[in-house]
């Protein structure tokens, strides 16, 4: 087959064409979109240039030192998930973008709109225009030609104590990262939050090439409440709720059973959620969510 040369997210060219055959997965690397692999189904059946939120899944992960593979199966869910995203969180990605290219105060990071808009879910290098001006007006950025830093206002908004960055309808989850106790976020706590109108966001989900204690405390800082769920007894769990209590943020106190009896005296006189099987989980913190939050912002009419 012909060398593929053109970037099949936004059309523009490759910065090296790609060779192989058709049972192969392709390697493409576009200054637009970033680097990502793509089936040789997926290149010749999706419309080129279809969506610029495509284009921000596939860079937004390779800015984090991951690859997506984009296949006929799963493109629209990525476009599904970068096309609704709130003004809030698209500055949040903004402000993040520049911390992680300038890592400490007085650095700064080159922006160029017409090639760097993915970096944000953003439509166009217009839309990312506009946040970048909006930044600037608001104390969070300041600028140089095409080169940005965050100014003290900036770093204090995604670390500092006041923790300004809180997005509503985001919901932190702590809880073992170990694979036996996977069941209880993928069948007992997302569907929970999600049903309840909010967005769950667990670290082990989290696309990041920093360090993970470094992210975390950003993630916490952006969400609106935190679940924390004792099974397993990780101490990570303790360290994170306390966090997330500190910043004055709810939190949701979780645990199996079969743990109850083991939770430090530090936290056992919280009032737990105490479950029995994943269904269980799930009816139990979403009736509770709604109780003492509210329907979220991402409720389902």
């Amino acid at each position: 087959m012909d060398p593929i040369e053109r970037c099949k997210l936004c059309g523009s060219n490759l910065l090296a064409p790609v060779m192989g055959d058709v049972s192969a997965t392709f390697t493409c690397q576009c200054r637009r979109c970033g680097t990502y692999d793509i089936t040789f189904e997926a290149y010749q059946d999706i419309p080129l240039a279809v969506s610029p939120y495509l284009r921000a899944a596939s860079r937004q992960a390779s800015e984090s030192g991951q690859r997506l593979v984009i296949t006929t199966r799963n493109w629209m869910r990525l476009i599904a998930e970068h096309d609704q995203t709130a003004i809030p969180e698209n500055i949040q990605k903004l402000l993040l973008h520049v911390m992680r290219h300038t890592r400490r105060p007085g650095n700064t990071a080159e922006v160029d709109t017409a090639f760097d808009y993915p970096i944000i879910d953003a439509d166009n290098s217009g839309e990312l225009t506009w946040y970048l001006e909006n930044a600037i007006e608001t104390g969070h950025l300041k600028r140089s030609g095409n080169y940005y830093s965050l100014t003290a206002k900036g770093w204090d908004f995604l670390m500092g104590p006041s923790a300004g960055g809180a997005i509503p309808g985001r919901c932190f989850v702590a809880m073992s990262f170990s694979e036996e106790h996977s069941p209880i976020y993928i069948e007992g706590i997302k569907p929970a939050v999600v049903e309840a109108g909010y967005r769950p966001v667990w670290m082990k989900d989290v696309l990041t090439n920093e360090d993970i204690n470094y992210r975390m405390a950003v993630e916490i800082r952006k969400a609106q409440f935190l679940i924390a769920d004792f099974t397993g007894l990780k101490a990570g769990v303790y360290f994170e709720a306390g966090f997330a209590l500190g910043l004055g943020r709810d939190v949701f106190w979780t645990t199996k059973a079969d743990d109850l009896g083991k939770i430090h005296f530090d936290t056992n006189h919280y009032q737990h959620i105490v479950w029995n099987s994943y269904d269980d989980l799930k009816l139990k913190l979403s009736d509770k969510i709604v109780a003492l939050l509210g329907y979220g912002p991402d409720e389902h009419e």
